[in-house]
């Protein structure tokens, strides 16, 4: 009975391992950031640049997201921000 239970436990795991293995991007080597713009009511709120390098061709690709940081945590509110779009509200 335990012998038919742990095969198809190790069944499913290794599939598992296997789906979750062919969805990871293996293009996506470094990502940073750097704070742009923060909200004048609430600091927590941001802007933040970020890039991403691809190990293949070695180039940047460079992204603006409006975050909310609290202590260790970050919340994306909205990905591909318009700076040039900002309200009087950031500094």
């Amino acid at each position: 009975m335990f012998f038919i239970l742990n095969t198809f436990g190790l069944i499913i795991s290794i599939s598992t391992l296997f789906i979750f293995y062919n969805n990871i991007d293996p293009n996506v080597q470094f990502r940073d950031s750097e704070v742009l713009y923060v909200n004048n009511d609430n600091p927590n709120e941001k802007i933040i640049r970020q890039y991403d390098i691809n190990w293949k061709t070695n180039k940047k690709e460079f992204f603006n997201n409006h975050v909310l940081d609290i202590g260790f945590f970050r919340i994306y509110k909205s990905y591909g921000i318009d700076i040039h779009k900002l309200n009087s509200n950031w500094k």
